[in-house]
């Protein structure tokens, strides 16, 4: 086996160099690719936030709506059982006792 000669070993690191340096280009564009990648999804998430934004308000005001309307639920109640009682005492005074 013959030893290679300066001009080959010259010509090794060369490519070798060569071959480093394309990498690097591809290693440096995948990263730049990457960080593309994430501030997409950075912006996206934050224009997905800002579609929904009045529907969580409405959601949220809408649970409000249903607050009031159990109180005024209870409300009514509480005043349909005063006015069977306040009924049923004006029929016993108007109709008087049944006789029974």
């Amino acid at each position: 086996m013959t030893e290679p000669t300066n001009a080959e070993l010259a010509q090794q690191i060369a490519e070798v160099r060569q071959a480093i340096e394309e990498h690097s280009e591809v290693d440096q564009r995948a990263h730049e690719d990457a960080a593309l990648s994430r501030a997409d999804v950075l912006r996206k998430l934050d224009e997905q936030k800002a579609s929904t934004d009045g529907l969580v308000e409405a959601w949220n005001a809408l649970a409000g709506l249903v607050k009031v309307a159990k109180w005024i639920g209870r409300f009514a109640a509480w005043c349909g059982g005063i006015a069977a009682a306040v009924a049923a005492a004006w029929a016993l005074i108007r109709m008087g006792r049944p006789n029974g």
